[in-house]
């Protein structure tokens, strides 16, 4: 397709932006196109993508998306979509399993406690004993629940109480086994009682 030199440096500004706000997990080998998350007339949240199957990938909304925000036509869409693909592919073939390396295993399950930590919400409840309100990403109703200094310090020696719900999240978003939510939650834990401990306890 023939192109002027401006636009095809304009479609290749948007394809880094694109790439940049693509998500890869290599160890699940699914990867997350982030920029198609928020979209009128598209309620349904998108999931991880598996990178081997690319004809799941949601074409229909990165058609739209496209369209509505650059004005784009249908042949520099294409043209975009053959090349954001082409990019995204090659990252997964350059990056070693995760599974090949304990170590690496570990800075997966980092990212997803962390990942974890950004999304909880939380606040500290007006009274005299230390008390925190939160909202957990894990639970789609949204619902707040509320703890004690106390019962935040219980997470740091108990741990955490993996539910199915927790399960289902985390296998659904991650691409985790029962035995790595487990693992996960417990980490996601005793990092947020420290957080909260640290940042409300003082007060």
């Amino acid at each position: 397709m023939y192109m002027e030199e401006n636009r095809k440096k304009f479609l290749h500004k948007i394809l880094e932006w694109f790439v940049n706000d693509t998500e890869i997990h290599p160890y699940v080998r699914t990867w997350f196109p982030s920029f198609l998350q928020d979209m009128e007339n598209y309620p349904v949240s998108l999931r991880p993508l598996d990178i081997s199957n690319l004809s799941l990938f949601p074409i229909v909304r990165f058609y739209d998306y496209c369209r509505k925000t650059y004005d784009l036509s249908v042949e520099e869409i294409e043209y975009l979509w053959h090349k954001y693909t082409i990019i995204i592919i090659d990252k997964f073939n350059n990056e070693k399993p995760l599974n090949e390396s304990e170590d690496k295993l570990d800075r997966y399950f980092n990212y997803v406690v962390e990942d974890l930590i950004k999304r909880t919400k939380h606040w500290r409840y007006p009274s005299n004993q230390l008390r925190v309100g939160m909202v957990f990403p894990m639970y789609i109703d949204e619902a707040e629940y509320y703890y004690t200094g106390d019962e935040l310090k219980e997470w740091l020696h108990s741990g955490w109480l993996v539910g199915t719900e927790d399960i289902k999240y985390l296998t659904n978003q991650y691409g985790l086994t029962e035995d790595e939510c487990d693992i996960v939650m417990d980490m996601y834990g005793i990092k947020v009682a420290t957080l909260l401990l640290s940042k409300y306890g003082k007060q």
